[in-house]
Parts: structure tokens; sequence; C-alpha cells
């Protein structure tokens, strides 16, 4: 069992309609289909941190080009990130690093200050590049006491990810 899932709470199982995949999460938390596709799990009480996203990253929108590879990817979520929380990083993102051996699978995370949350975040991303030229992308934010819970959901989303036949 994940880290931050009790063993006898039950998983669910629900479907991207408009992406096509599917991702197990613990029934203890709440899982919804995302306006663009991509699923969202709350961990806490409201819709704010802690949670956990997935999304897959169509190759085109609208004719245009749209998707890199994922260490790619996160190179660019990282120094974006650096850019835009400036002094408030307390840990900046390192070069993206293989997460699972035998994956194309990469992660990278940081840590910044939020004065409004009271406290320090964790933001981690991963992103696997897929067989038809996807990226699938999961990511999460919590407070640092709840860095364990999003860590077992994450972990949950990524190994029980599955394109719809």
């Amino acid at each position: 069992t994940p880290a931050g899932i009790e063993p006898d709470s039950g998983i669910h199982t629900i479907v991207s309609q408009a992406k096509g995949f599917s991702i197990d999460y613990d029934s203890k938390y709440v899982a919804n289909e995302l306006p663009m596709g991509g699923i969202i799990i709350n961990a806490g009480t409201d819709e704010g941190v802690p949670y956990c996203t997935v999304s897959v990253m169509e190759q085109q929108i609208m004719g245009v080009d749209n998707v890199v590879d994922a260490y790619t990817y996160l190179q660019e979520l990282g120094a974006s990130a650096v850019e835009e929380l400036g002094d408030a990083i307390l840990t900046a993102p390192a070069d993206p690093s293989t997460f699972i051996e035998g994956r194309d699978l990469y992660y990278i995370y940081y840590t910044y200050n939020d004065e409004q949350l009271g406290g320090t975040v964790i933001c981690a991303y991963y992103a696997e590049n897929l067989e038809d030229g996807r990226v699938v992308v999961f990511n999460s934010a919590a407070l640092e006491p709840d860095n364990a819970t999003v860590s077992g959901i994450v972990q949950l989303m990524v190994d029980s990810f599955k394109l719809s036949a």
C-alpha cells in the first residue's frame, strides 16, 4: 500500500471521458474530471491544497504543435516556477530525474513559502512520454505536513494510469 493510503479504505477508478485514460484513487478522497479532461483528487476538506492532478497533453491544439517531450516539459516548468515565485522559492527545481527505472518517466519538485497558506508548499511534477507521442503529467501540491498523503496519491496514480483501449 502506498504511503498515506490506509489499507482498508477502498480503491476506486475514475475515467477521463475527454482524454481516454483512467487512474485509481483512494475512496477517502474526492476525484473529479476537470473541464479540459484532466483529473483532480482533493485530499483536503476543500478545493485548496493538498491536491493531485493528472492530465494528458495533446500533440496539437488547434493545429499548433503543443507537446514537447516529458524531460523538456519539466525543465521549462521548473524555470517558469522559479521566475514566477522569485524570492518565495526555498528549494529550486533541479534537472528532471528518472522516477521509475524502465519507464520514460521523470520528476522534479520545488518548495516555496506561501504566506497566504501559512507555510512551505511542496510541489512535485512527474511527466511520462507515451508511445503515441503525448505526454502524461502528474502533479501534487501540499503544505509540508500533507506531503506523505499526496505522495501516496501520486504513486497510486502513476502505478494505475491506463489509456483506454
